[in-house]
């Protein structure tokens, strides 16, 4: 749900984040969305790579896919936050 609003400009996700955002979903996306949820995506994406990592070894192939897409998730997601922290950053600056 994270990855809708972090994506909400994209014409491919739209549909899906008018959905989300009209239904009682919408009322936890007011504080932000677009690439100020890179922070919570990174952090989700941690948290349930840490909960997939005792599962590891007893789930096969699609526990050891599954935790490493979200590893990489929570860390394209941490970079992606420093750069747009960067970014706006430099744009403050005058």
């Amino acid at each position: 749900i994270v990855g809708i609003f972090l994506l909400n400009d994209d014409p491919n996700v739209a549909p899906c984040y008018a959905c989300l955002v009209s239904s009682p979903l919408g009322q936890c996306s007011m504080g932000g969305h677009g690439l100020s949820c890179a922070m919570t995506y990174a952090f989700l994406a941690g948290f349930n790579s840490i909960f997939l990592l005792f599962k590891l070894f007893s789930d096969g192939p699609f526990a050891f896919v599954s935790f490493a897409c979200q590893v990489s998730g929570a860390f394209l997601g941490m970079k992606l936050n420093a750069m747009v922290s960067a970014s706006m950053g430099d744009m403050q600056m005058p």
